[in-house]
């Protein structure tokens, strides 16, 4: 909170920095407390918003943020005056914003799903709504997740589920995994860690591809493979260097994208950051967990 002042009958104006918003996004209306007190957020305030929200660890928040500010824009007071003009609103969306106040379109209505544009729309007057039901363009090897449905059609090393149990169908034959891997004392926390370690450890799957945000157990569960590939199988292989993946997607899931060799097996399986993990049976959680 940047400054507060108080009117003759108790009234205070709070005026809310970043930082109050950002440590609990429902500060609005605590502060409001109904209707007693009134609240002002800076249109600086908004701009560090639309910087904070590229930030991974802080998107959740964010988006949270700007949704309790659009839910009561009516009953917050957007401060804008002649210092709302500086070199960090120099941004994309308010010359969006000049190009349609200074078209001759009758009564333009901005479609997007930005929020802080939306909330920025509304007080230069401009109506604006959101493009619901949409969804991201997904290539194909985003969209697949590794568990094929029931009548579709099987790839090489894809999973269905059989009884509450993965079933991976491999070129050597179909099998159940019902038992949990266990290397160099490395025991998987979820379903998909299993499932991937067991594609890890699989001689006839050439490479294995790990995806997901940081602290999903992608490197733990590569060192422990390759030091029980090299120690104790005397096998030698290259594991290349999980990658991460800064994109909001929730938790990590299994998913397999397909590459084939020159036999037609997959050469490539990924454990990738997906709102889309294939659900377990019975509504069990089975997604990747941090370290």
């Amino acid at each position: 909170m940047t400054g507060e002042l108080s009117d003759r009958q108790g009234r205070k104006n709070y005026v809310l920095d970043t930082n109050v918003l950002i440590e609990n996004p429902q500060s609005v209306l605590k502060l409001r407390n109904g209707v007693e007190n009134a609240i002002h957020i800076p249109y600086h305030v908004l701009m560090e918003l639309e910087a904070l929200k590229k930030t991974p660890k802080l998107r959740h928040i964010v988006a949270e943020v700007i949704r309790v500010l659009g839910e009561n824009r009516e009953s917050i007071h957007f401060i804008q005056n002649d210092k709302s003009r500086s070199a960090f609103t120099d941004i994309v969306d308010n010359h969006i914003l000049d190009e349609i106040e200074a078209s001759s379109i009758e009564d333009p209505v901005l479609v997007t799903n930005d929020r802080i544009l939306l909330l920025q729309a509304g007080l230069r007057g401009i109506k604006s709504e959101e493009l619901r039901d949409s969804k991201p363009f997904e290539s194909e090897s985003q969209r697949y997740t590794g568990f094929v449905e029931e009548g579709e059609e099987l790839v090489p090393n894809c999973f269905t589920w059989n009884e509450g149990k993965p079933v991976l169908h491999s070129p050597g034959g179909d099998r159940v995994i019902n038992y949990a891997c266990d290397v160099w004392n490395v025991r998987p926390r979820t379903i998909y860690q299993n499932l991937a370690l067991e594609l890890i450890l699989d001689p006839r799957i050439d490479l294995v591809s790990i995806q997901s945000e940081a602290g999903y157990g992608k490197t733990f569960l590569a060192l422990a493979s390759a030091l029980f590939a090299v120690q104790e199988k005397k096998a030698l292989r290259q594991d290349l260097r999980p990658q991460t993946h800064h994109r909001d997607r929730g938790q990590a899931g299994l998913s397999a994208r397909r590459r084939f060799g020159k036999d037609g097996a997959v050469r490539e399986v990924r454990l990738r950051s997906a709102g889309q993990a294939p659900p377990l049976p019975g509504g069990q959680q089975g997604l990747l967990e941090p370290q």
